[in-house]
């Protein structure tokens, strides 16, 4: 790649293709999954996402160090497993009942269960509409304008905690390896290797917070996130003085 401006049009393009793949899932697992083991399935689910962190990392320090291969290379497995899982996807119907197969949800005070399009509707402001509440699937043709999606309560302050998320995440992600060369002296191959060190504890903490959704909370899964938010602040704060020692400093990083 010579050319700047080729290489941000196409990291900007695989970034818009990628984000649209998410939003799809998290829409199918609702309604394939019951919603008292929920949050422990996601949990799982979210972990390959920072198991393929680790994945990536490893390829490309078998590219650098083993194979000593462009990097470039390191992009074809992704991209072939990316079109493997697209056209599997495809045959995946959005709802269960298409198959025949019934999903029973649980009923309880504190679990909702996947919200109908009229329930939707409600949160929107459109109770005088709407008088069915029951929960059924919703349409494939029935959609939500985005003034309507972003009218529902809750869905603009999760969007920014999100992108407030995903912005640390990312930025310790690429920084960690630069950071560990320049201040400890490390190789790149070892610094990709500790660096891996974050998503390993994002698997743990992932499944373990969506267990403890499902088992102590009752499917309430805010108040937790709050809490695990909380900490996670504290252990950036706790990085920012521990950087002079490699030992303390991985001890908060996976937490």
């Amino acid at each position: 790649i010579n050319s700047p401006v080729y290489y941000i049009v196409m990291w900007l393009l695989n970034g818009i293709s990628q984000s649209a793949a998410w939003p799809a899932l998290i829409s199918v697992n609702t309604f394939w999954l019951q919603n008292s083991i929920r949050g422990t399935v996601m949990g799982f689910w979210s972990a390959t996402g920072s198991f393929g962190n680790i994945l990536g990392e490893q390829m490309s320090n078998l590219a650098l160090d083993g194979l000593d291969i462009s990097w470039k290379y390191c992009m074809l497995f992704p991209a072939a497993l990316c079109i493997v899982m697209g056209i599997f996807m495809m045959f995946i119907p959005m709802h269960p009942d298409k198959v025949g197969i019934e999903i029973e949800q649980v009923e309880s005070s504190s679990v909702r269960t996947v919200p109908s399009e009229s329930e939707a509707l409600l949160s929107v402001g459109e109770s005088d509409q709407v008088s069915n509440t029951e929960t059924s699937p919703v349409e494939e043709d029935q959609t939500l304008t985005l003034k309507e999606i972003f009218g529902i309560r809750g869905v603009p302050r999760y969007c920014i905690a999100m992108g407030t998320l995903q912005f640390v995440n990312y930025g310790l992600m690429y920084w960690l390896p630069k950071m560990m060369e320049n201040n400890y002296g490390l190789s790149e191959v070892t610094s990709n290797n500790l660096a891996s060190v974050f998503d390993a504890g994002q698997i743990f903490g992932g499944i373990i917070l969506g267990f403890a959704t499902d088992r102590f909370t009752g499917g309430h899964r805010s108040p937790l996130i709050f809490v695990m938010l909380l900490v996670s602040e504290v252990c950036l704060i706790l990085l920012s003085f521990m950087t002079s020692s490699l030992v303390l400093f991985y001890i908060a990083l996976p937490i």
